[in-house]
C-alpha cells in the first residue's frame, strides 16, 4: 500500500505510508511540524564550516609555507573548525600551488642552464674532428 497523497505534479505519491496513517512523512498534516524542524535543521547540516572572515592572510610561495598550510588544514579538520568540503577545496589548491611552485623552479633551472650553455658556446672547439656548438670552423 503507499501513501494516499497526490503530489503536485498530479502523479499519486509512491512512498510507504507510516505506521497507524495512510499518509507518509512528506504529506501526514500531523508532521508538518516535525517536517519544518528537518528541513531546517538539514540546511544547517549542509553548511560547510568555513573560516573566519578575519582570518589572518597566509603565505603559500615556497613549498615550506605549502607544508604549513596542509598541517594547518589537517589539524582544523581534526579540531572539527572547517568541513571536510573546505578541506577538499583546499588541499585541491594547494596541490596546484605546489604544481606552480615546482613549474617556476623547472623555468628557472632551465633558464640557468640556457646561459651556462650560451656563455660556453664561445670557448667550445672541436675535438676528434667533430663540430661542437659554438665553433664555426666546421
Amino acid at each position: 500500500m503507499n501513501c494516499t497523497a497526490t503530489k503536485e505534479n498530479g502523479e499519486p505519491c509512491r512512498s510507504k505510508p507510516l505506521n497507524g496513517s495512510e499518509f507518509c512523512f512528506f504529506h501526514d498534516p500531523d508532521k508538518a511540524e516535525e517536517r519544518k524542524a528537518a528541513s531546517s535543521a538539514g540546511g544547517k547540516a549542509g553548511t560547510p564550516k568555513t573560516l573566519p572572515p578575519d582570518a589572518p592572510w597566509v603565505s603559500v610561495r615556497t613549498p615550506a609555507n605549502v607544508s604549513e598550510q596542509i598541517e594547518a588544514t589537517i589539524n582544523r579538520v581534526l579540531r572539527g573548525e572547517i568541513g571536510h568540503q573546505v578541506a577538499n577545496s583546499i588541499a585541491i589548491l594547494l596541490s596546484l600551488q605546489l604544481k606552480a611552485i615546482d613549474l617556476q623552479m623547472d623555468t628557472e633551472r632551465v633558464e640557468s642552464l640556457e646561459m651556462l650553455v650560451e656563455e660556453n658556446s664561445s670557448s667550445t672547439v672541436t675535438r676528434g674532428g667533430k663540430w661542437l656548438p659554438g665553433n664555426d670552423s666546421k
